[in-house]
């Protein structure tokens, strides 16, 4: 099975209303996305089902279909991680629309059931072993948006 999936029609909201912020080193990432465990949501955004969407940019030297690739394949491992309902790794749709951001190179739609399982996941040792993972040499940038789904 093609490990790269079509994203769901709430997924592609968001890609539309998701437009990256500054620019941020790799690893300030990793320890912000490993920190970003230990932060307290508040009590009504942490009820319900939570979308974390992951959006990549591979460095201009390591942009290609392999470095693409490792770096999919390596994302399966975190299927097994307990907890995940669904994960969703997708690849951008070119547009010409100035509203739609098409620049990453590769992005991961990922379901838990509420923010507690999904900080549980953060620091799960197969997560933590993903950002260690060969295949990240190859990013230059991870913007991460997460959010509980409306009712």
């Amino acid at each position: 099975m093609n490990p790269v999936r079509k994203l769901g029609l709430g997924a592609l909201a968001s890609l539309m209303l998701a437009l990256p912020g500054s620019a941020s080193a790799h690893c300030e990432h990793k320890q912000q996305h490993q920190e970003h465990g230990a932060h307290h949501m508040g009590e009504e955004a942490s009820k319900g089902r939570v979308m974390h969407l992951v959006f990549i940019w591979l460095k201009p030297e390591s942009k290609s279909e392999k470095a693409v690739q490792a770096l999919i394949a390596a994302q399966e491992s975190l299927r097994t991680i307990p907890g995940l309902v669904s994960l969703d790794i997708a690849r951008p749709i070119p547009s010409d629309r100035p509203i739609v951001d098409s620049s990453y190179d590769v992005v991961s739609q990922f379901v838990f059931p509420d923010a507690e399982t999904m900080r549980a996941y953060l620091s799960h040792p197969t997560h933590v072993a993903f950002l260690k993972d060969p295949a990240q040499q190859a990013v230059a940038r991870i913007q991460v948006y997460d959010y509980t789904i409306a009712p």
